[in-house]
């Protein structure tokens, strides 16, 4: 029988406790106790903080203020299968609990506890440690483990289905590092305890050649690994169509329980099960998650297997849809398919592959700087039902590293949902349009003032009699039409002659020529955030 946050409720350090808000799931297992104060939403996300069955304890210091922060977070935990928040010391940090975030708690039955307000004698460790005791106590009286690491995987939000995260997921709970390797030697995912350790790949590949060496080895393995000692043990997992995979535990302190082991084993054959593609996944597929996921090392181990030259690739696609959907991620695959026929049909070499809700492709087109081939793409893909794709292309020039990548992913997908906003017509987006749509995004986040600066050089046309006509002739000609009379007429459906006297006239309002920098320069900022204004 599992701890419940219903269980923790109960507790002496959490007497006092109210819970505001989610109480349709207070009988969901607990796992562990996690303490979260500076929140970066995409950081959390990308190193694996979330995992499942957790209960968070925050005072929401970083984003005491920031109501959507503070929403968004709790869909977050939500979705990554996380069972409860804690708030403390609320009244001082956070001032009150905003309804909208116990709206969000309570559509999604996720346990808001809120600790007595405007008391700052309430301490984290008091319930850390009664929560963690009666959690291992009842962990050491499991005769099986697996029904509840499996209850923890179901609960994973789809982009966070993988090995990798079943890995951290078992390692957590038996408090050793676990390291999975194929026939061929090649590590699949490994999970250091704790959570944070670094590990050389030389140590980790030792323990490869180690089982290699003796693949039929049954006892442990003692060995001086990563400035300690530690004991290995391996046990293969017999996988349809995958003969040869194995599982290697090492235990630092001797405190792993050794009837776990064979448990293990059975969870990882669960998931492949449960998973079909678990096992199966190519080395590309993985090399295109190691970039994504900002991890260089492992980048350059699988690119060298695969004879791959990284450096080849010099160009970014991100594909995705204007409006997210829930089933998003799992509809993407066509689109990658499609992309990856499209690359090869214009001989192309591309790594393509679906990450959360986007397509990304890594291509080389140094032989051809192909500027329109976003277009032609979207333009063959578009049909009824995908009216609403968009493509987003930068470039990759430090090959060493993966940050530029993950910089070009995160302004994607910060600001492609403002971008839309701001060129609601455009399919296709380059990093240098993603800064400027970050930029107006920033104005319209900061202060009262600095949008007023932002948007002054409209003032004259909104004092005209007929500025309002000459501010959305404006707006299209400049925004939607990259300054084309014809196609701004088209869009109006107005005579050209009306949209050539109106852009004669603002020019005049506004003392400036439009074909003159830097300040149209201005003015199209300002255009872009008075669009943003009126959405």
């Amino acid at each position: 029988m599992s701890i419940t946050v219903a269980d923790c409720l109960k507790l002496p350090s959490l007497r006092e406790a109210k819970v505001i808000a989610g109480a349709g799931g207070i009988n969901r297992d607990v796992s562990c106790v996690s303490v979260l104060e500076h929140v970066d939403l995409f950081m959390l996300e990308q190193e694996g903080f979330f995992l499942g069955s957790q209960i968070i304890i925050s005072a929401l210091t970083s984003i005491k203020d920031d109501i959507e922060a503070q929403c968004k977070l709790i869909q977050l935990l939500s979705d990554s299968g996380e069972v409860g928040l804690i708030l403390y010391y609320v009244g001082i940090f956070v001032k009150e609990v905003n309804p909208k975030v116990i709206e969000i708690a309570d559509k999604l039955d996720f346990p808001l506890i809120m600790m007595p307000p405007n008391r700052y004698n309430h301490r984290y460790s008091d319930f850390i440690s009664e929560a963690m005791r009666i959690i291992t106590d009842n962990q050491r009286q499991e005769i099986s483990i697996v029904p509840n690491i499996i209850n923890q995987i179901v609960h994973l939000k789809a982009h966070n289905r993988n090995i990798e995260t079943v890995l951290r997921i078992l390692s957590d709970r038996l408090r050793c590092s676990l390291l999975l390797a194929d026939r061929k030697g090649n590590v699949c995912g490994f999970a250091p305890w704790p959570f944070g350790a670094e590990w050389d790949e030389p140590d980790l590949n030792s323990i490869v050649e180690l089982r290699l060496r003796n693949p039929h080895f049954s006892e442990p393995v003692e060995m001086h690994i990563n400035g300690m000692d530690a004991k290995i043990y391996c046990a293969t997992l017999d996988i349809e169509n995958q003969k040869g995979y194995f599982i290697a535990g090492i235990d630092e302190g001797s405190t792993l329980n050794t009837a776990y082991l064979p448990q293990i084993a059975e969870t990882l054959l669960l998931v492949s099960t449960i998973w079909e593609n678990t096992f199966k996944k190519a080395d590309t597929d993985i090399l295109l998650e190691a970039i994504l996921n900002n991890r260089p090392a492992e980048m350059e181990r699988i690119a060298q297997s695969l004879h791959l030259d990284i450096s080849s690739f010099d160009t970014i696609w991100i594909l995705c849809r204007k409006e997210k959907k829930q089933d998003a991620e799992d509809n993407m695959g066509w689109l990658a398919a499609k992309l990856s026929a499209f690359l090869k049909g214009n001989e192309k070499t591309a790594l393509v592959d679906v990450f959360k809700d986007y397509v990304v492709a890594f291509i080389d087109a140094a032989n051809n700087p192909f500027a329109e081939f976003p277009q032609e793409f979207i333009d063959e893909v578009l049909c009824d039902e995908q009216k609403d794709l968009i493509l987003c292309s930068s470039t990759w020039h430090d090959h060493k590293s993966t940050e530029e990548v993950c910089s070009s992913f995160l302004l994607t997908e910060e600001n492609i949902e403002t971008a839309c906003k701001i060129f609601p017509y455009q399919n296709v987006f380059t990093c240098h349009g993603l800064y400027f749509v970050k930029t107006c995004r920033e104005i319209l986040e900061s202060s009262e003032t600095d949008l007023k600066t932002a948007t002054k050089i409209l003032q004259p046309l909104l004092k005209d009699s007929a500025g309002r006509d000459v501010l959305d002739t404006l707006t299209v000609f400049l925004l939607d039409c990259q300054g084309n009379i014809l196609e701004t007429s088209s869009r109006l459906f107005i005579h050209k002659n009306t949209v050539k006297y109106r852009i004669k006239k603002s020019e005049r309002l506004l003392g400036i020529d439009l074909l003159k920098m830097p300040e149209v320069m201005s003015l199209y900022t300002a255009l872009a955030l008075s669009r943003l204004i009126e959405y």
